[in-house]
């Protein structure tokens, strides 16, 4: 429910660029520095929130605290970023772009980690994970809807439909939260820890980028990821304007993404089923290789030429690869994650997400930072009606040529990423195996553990 309700208001963030260029006329580059600045210094919180998450989740065995106060921060912030003073201008656009993704990233960060709190299978979190998918697409449902409402004189995204959607989410926001909060469970119980000697915050870092420098999952999962987002950052940094200006399709922007959404809806039982028969590897490479046909097509499309048909059929196939995507992605690294605690002895699910949010935050904003600037270096300017042959081709460059190229990188660090279904259940057997000698241990209450396993590796590259 939460996710509902921070949907409806982060799915505009791929669009706000062009209100803000188009309605209140900030520079393209400008805005793609702001972007791209706003995006990194959010990211660079993000490992800090998954440390003290995971801290206070191993002490109290929840992380709702940390969630209620995000989901709140969301909405303070959300207001002033879509119900902004007549004036706007650069620095007002950096400040309420800036706070709204960090109070955004406070809610994200356990909640994305929470799933991974209250079910250990693998097959299960993709389960989690596919609700979470449709619950956000859900959102993304809601705010495409408010365009078409009867009240506004046109079906245009525009600044005043930024306020309805402010409005609809400020009210869903409490209720929703409060509903969550109060029925799902806060997890399973934390296990034990290995015990270490006291260390600072430095040398735990210093210890974590080792874990992570010796991770080799987690090294060939995550270029995989962040070719993947830094590609749909190029694509949704640019496909407003592109919709709306160069297309001049942008009163049917609204309805080609709702029913495209609505589509995903449908998608997420689906993928689950797909992911259950032939793993969440074999998913992500399908889901990955349609999304990489989408960038390629999307350099197809010309003003003139392209139909709303169409159109719609190309943002319906890229939505159900996202869906796929997304809720493989997590489920992979939940995987890994467990991987990680197998070898250190120390459960870090928060932080290792925060690290993942973190890399892929930094990526869609060089994404969508690179792609407003080369549309802006190769002279695209929002008001205008006509465009040069080299104006057209940066802008292409931009949301489909480098996007599909950036797609089919991906496409071969996922084939190569070494957990699989099996591997993982040698894992948990190790892991379960762990837990039960801590607990015939006369010290359980504050257990002890050896880890056996350290010195023996799963053949990750065995057949």
């Amino acid at each position: 429910l939460p996710v509902i309700v921070g949907a409806i208001l982060y799915t505009s963030l791929n669009i706000i660029q062009g209100i803000y260029a188009k309605h209140y006329g900030i520079a393209l580059s400008t805005l793609g520095l702001i972007i791209l600045c706003s995006r990194v210094f959010d990211a660079v919180t993000d490992p800090i929130i998954g440390y003290y998450s995971d801290r206070y989740y191993r002490k109290h065995g929840t992380r709702k605290p940390f969630m209620v106060a995000g989901m709140l921060a969301v909405l303070v912030c959300g207001y002033f970023l879509y119900v902004p003073p007549v004036q706007v201008n650069g620095i007002y656009a950096a400040v309420v772009f800036i706070t709204f993704y960090m109070a955004y990233t406070l809610f994200e960060i356990p909640h994305v980690t929470w799933p991974s709190d209250l079910v250990s299978d693998s097959s299960d979190r993709a389960k989690l994970y596919s609700y979470r998918v449709a619950a956000g697409f859900t959102g993304g449902v809601i705010f495409y809807c408010i365009p078409l409402l009867p009240i506004f004189p046109t079906e245009e995204i525009t600044p005043q439909t930024l306020k309805v959607v402010f409005t609809v989410a400020a009210v869903l926001g409490l209720p929703f939260l409060f509903q969550a909060m109060k029925v799902v469970p806060a997890g399973k119980s934390p296990t034990p820890q290995l015990k270490a000697p006291s260390q600072s915050r430095w040398q735990l870092f210093r210890l974590f980028l080792k874990e992570i420098a010796n991770n080799k999952p987690l090294l060939i999962f995550m270029p995989a990821l962040l070719f993947f987002t830094f590609a749909s950052g190029m694509w949704y940094g640019l496909i407003y304007i592109y919709v709306d200006i160069y297309l001049n399709m942008g009163d049917q922007f609204a309805r080609l993404f709702l029913i495209a959404f609505a589509v995903a809806i449908a998608a997420a039982p689906v993928w689950y089923q797909v992911i259950l028969k032939i793993g969440n590897r074999r998913s992500f490479v399908f889901a990955m290789m349609i999304l990489t046909a989408t960038f390629f097509y999307t350099g197809l499309l010309n003003p003139g030429q392209t139909s709303f048909t169409e159109l719609l059929l190309l943002k319906s196939f890229q939505t159900i690869a996202f869906v796929g995507c997304n809720i493989v992605a997590p489920a992979i690294l939940s995987d890994i994650t467990d991987y990680a605690y197998w070898k250190s002895g120390v459960e870090r699910n928060a932080t290792y997400f925060s690290f993942k949010v973190f890399l892929e935050k930094t990526f869609i904003a060089l994404g969508m930072g690179l792609s407003l600037s080369i549309a802006g270096w190769y002279g695209f300017i929002a008001t205008d009606t006509s465009f040069s042959p080299e104006v057209i081709a940066g802008v292409k460059i931009a949301i489909a040529w480098v996007p599909t190229g950036s797609g089919i990188v991906a496409l071969v660090f996922i084939i190569l990423t070494p957990i699989d279904k099996r591997r993982h259940r040698i894992i948990k057997q190790q892991l379960d195996a762990r837990l039960k000698r801590s607990l015939r241990s006369p010290q359980n209450s504050t257990p002890e553990i050896t880890i056996h396993s350290q010195q023996q590796e799963i053949p990750l590259n065995a057949s």
